[in-house]
This record gives structure tokens, sequence and C-alpha cells, in this order.
């Protein structure tokens, strides 16, 4: 937790305040045009998957394990780089030539995204690099200039020039194609740089199996934001958009912690990687359930502070109940798909990711007529306890490293009767005080478990 915080405070504080943006955005823009952001937004997800070639967990694995170590993973990740800001302007320019050859309009906002999405790619391989050879600072920087300049930036261009979701994305694009810049610019300033074909080759091999990995995580949340469109129409699509941002503050936090997480694994030796994963996959799954709880509890206000009175808030807080419950599941998945990494046998997440996917929209389908918003979360939700599953099986056929993942079913039922509280508690009046009392005492658990956490690494030590 010591080594790992600038990197999880880098990653998590900047989306964090990005959320923070919601607000003004929320009413800067109407219901309308924001759902045209929310599937804009899917897009650059989309597209920093796919322009990234599944790269970034490569890079940081070639750095700490290959026998070239950084020079090599710098000369990947400026190859990486270069293709996805490439791919980015092809991508672009021939979207835009496409409408003007059939007059179809409105496709500004999608190549606005599709550049963005190259810039993404490019600072989220660089970003990979620099986490293995602990250049914090500059992590730190391009997280900031990605998670916070960047809508802030967009935010500007709204308020000062014209409310639009296209205006909007002009902001964005600016600070995502500055960033990616001074990424690269960055890699190219430093030597040595080795750019081995066999080192390429090898990145790719354990790479191009996560892109279909990488692609499902980033459309998890934009598959259900489509789903709802379908269902219930553009603006339910950007209710439970407002409703994933503020639920997976849990998740963006157990993602965050992966950052500093996966590369202390990868650096153990074989022999005592299951050991060390086991102690630490506990104290992130109680760290997620503790952080879901918490974010149910307080939805309501959460909720009215990130969006207007035109979006339905009551129908929302169960929505973001339900999201939070991904947080818990996903320290499981990660912790699996660690041993998958070690071993370079990423490649059953090829076909196993979309899957997952798969199985997660399906639900999300079947469930919404029925639950609503609450439905089409579940389907989220579905995503990741599929990856944890599949994860669990892959690490036990490549790797000879174990952990007893029994000890994480308390944290896991913990978040889901968290989730339930945080549905089903009053929403306003004298009731709503009980979200309060429940939030502190999610705080008098959370102080716990730090301080079982620190003496337990001082007992190690």
């Amino acid at each position: 937790m010591g080594r790992g915080s600038i990197y999880t405070l880098a990653t998590a504080a900047p989306m964090l305040a990005g959320v923070l943006i919601l607000p003004v955005l929320t009413r800067q823009l109407s219901i309308s045009e924001y759902g045209h952001v929310a599937v804009a937004l899917v897009v650059i997800q989309f597209g920093t998957s796919v322009a990234g070639l599944g790269l970034p967990t490569a890079i940081t694995r070639h750095a700490l394990v290959s026998s070239s170590g950084a020079p090599g993973a710098r000369g990947i990740a400026l190859f990486a780089g270069l293709f996805a800001a490439s791919l980015a302007l092809i991508s672009a320019l021939a979207l835009a030539l496409w409408s003007a050859a059939t007059g179809v309009g409105g496709v500004g906002v999608y190549v606005l995204a599709v550049l963005a999405a190259g810039a993404g790619a490019a600072i989220a391989n660089i970003q990979a690099y620099s986490i293995a050879v602990k250049d914090a600072w500059f992590y730190v920087r391009t997280a900031v200039g990605l998670g916070f300049l960047a809508p802030a930036a967009g935010l500007a261009v709204v308020i000062v020039w014209r409310q639009s979701a296209e205006d909007y994305l002009i902001g964005m694009v600016a600070i995502y194609v500055v960033t990616g810049a001074v990424a690269i610019a960055k890699v190219v300033r430093t030597r040595p740089i080795s750019m081995r074909r066999a080192d390429s080759i090898s990145a790719l091999r354990v790479g191009l199996p996560m892109l279909p990995y990488l692609v499902s995580i980033g459309l998890a949340s934009g598959s259900t934001i489509l789903v709802s469109n379908h269902f219930f129409g553009l603006s339910a699509g950007a209710e439970l958009q407002v409703a994933i941002s503020v639920g997976s503050i849990p998740l963006i936090l157990t993602s965050a912690i992966n950052n500093a997480w996966m590369p202390a694994i990868l650096a153990a030796p074989e022999g005592e990687r299951g050991a060390r994963l086991e102690e630490t996959a506990v104290d992130v799954a109680w760290l997620a359930a503790i952080a879901a709880g918490g974010v149910a509890a307080l939805s309501p206000w959460l909720l009215r502070l990130v969006s207007s009175d035109q979006y339905d808030r009551a129908a929302m807080v169960p929505v973001v109940s339900v999201i939070g419950v991904a947080a818990c599941v996903a320290s499981v998945f990660l912790a699996n798909l660690q041993l998958v990494v070690a071993a370079g046998a990423t490649g059953g997440l090829s076909y196993l990711s979309p899957m997952s996917l798969g199985l997660g929209i399906a639900t999300a389908v079947l469930l919404a007529p029925h639950l609503g918003l609450s439905g089409i979360a579940m389907g989220f939700v579905a995503v990741y306890v599929s990856l944890a599953v599949v994860t669990r099986v892959m690490g036990r056929g490549a790797s000879t490293s174990r952990w007893r993942q029994r000890l994480v079913i308390p944290p896991l039922v913990a978040t889901v009767a968290f989730a339930g509280l945080g549905a089903y508690l009053p929403t306003a009046g004298s009731g709503s005080l009980t979200r309060i009392a429940f939030a502190a005492v999610l705080l008098v658990l959370a102080l716990r478990r730090l301080r079982m956490t620190f003496r337990g690494a001082a007992v190690s030590s």
C-alpha cells in the first residue's frame, strides 16, 4: 500500500476528479446532448483498447521478466504509441470522408472520439512502461492529463463557446493529443532504446490475446448503455452513464491498485508468488467491499451532486449499489489474471473474454424488461463474475503458484449485503439518516481493516 500509493492515487484521483466535473457538465448540456457524450465515451473506450493492441500488460511484463528489460520495453512502447496514433488518424480521416461522400451528418463527435482513442492508446502503452521502471511522477502527469485536464478542458469549451457534445469533445481531444505527444517524446529522449524484432514478437504474443479482454472490459459499461438506449431511450442511457460513473468509483480504486499490485507480484520469485498474492488479494477484496458499501450508502447525495433535476435519481440509486459489487469481484479476477500474465499464457483470453462480455450483455437483455436499469447493471457485474471464473481455471492450468480463493468469500458476501442495503434503505426524509449510520459503520470497518493490514505487515517484516 505504501509503495503503490502514488500509482493508485495518480490513477484514481484524476478519474474521481472527472466524476466531480459531472455536476457542472450535466447542467450545461441537455440530457440528449449528454447522451451523445456517453456514446462517444464508449467509442473512446473501445478505440483505446483496439489501437493499443493489448500491449500495456505485455510492456510491463517485458520490462520486469525479459532479457532486454527496460530498453526493450521502451522500444515496444514507442512502436505501439506510433502505431496507435497512425491508426487513429487514418480511421478519423476515413470516417470524415465517408460522411462527406454519403451526406450522413453528426459524425463529428465520433471523429473526435477516434482521435482521442488513438492518443489514449499511445499514452496507456507508455504508462505501462513507466509503471515497470517506477517512473511514478511521469505516470502522475499523464494520468492527470487524461483523467482531469481533458474533461475540464471540454467543460471549459462548453461553458465559453457552445453547449454541445461536439464542443465538449473538442476540448477533450486537445488535451489527449498534447499528452500523447509529450509521452512519446519522453520515450524518444530516453536511451538506450532496443527495437529488436524478437522483443516485438514476444510482446505481441502476450499482448494480442489481451486485446479481446481489454475490449471486453472497455465495453462492459458501454454495452450496458447501448442496451439501455435500446430498451428505454437515450435519456435512460444518460442516467445509466451517470450511475455507472458514481457506482464505478470502487472499481476505479481496485483497478488503480492493480497498477502497483501486478508489478509487485510479477517481480516476486515464483515460489513465493502464491503466498504474496493470497495475502494481498484478501486485503484488496475487503478494501473494494468497504468502498462499494460506502458509495452505495451515500449514493443519494452523490447522485444529487453529479446530476440535475432532469435525472430520475431514485431509479439510479439501486444501479449505483449493483455496480459496486463488480469492484470486489474484480479483485478476485485481477488476482487470477496476474498468474496468467506471469506465465505468459494469455491466449485463452482471446475467446474467453468476449464470451464473458456476451454473457453480461445477455444477462442485461434478459433482466432489463423485468428489473429496468438495475437489471442492466447486473449484466455489468456478470462480465466480471465470468472473468473471475475463467481466469481461475486458466491460472491453475498455466501456473504452479496457488492461492486459497475461499478466503475472499467473506468480502464477496459482505459486498452483496452492502449493495442490498444501499439499494433499499430510504433515500429521503429522516429515514435517510440510516444511510449515514451505515456509512459510519463502514468507516470503522475500514479503519480496523487498515490497522490489521499494517500490523500484519509489521509482523512479517
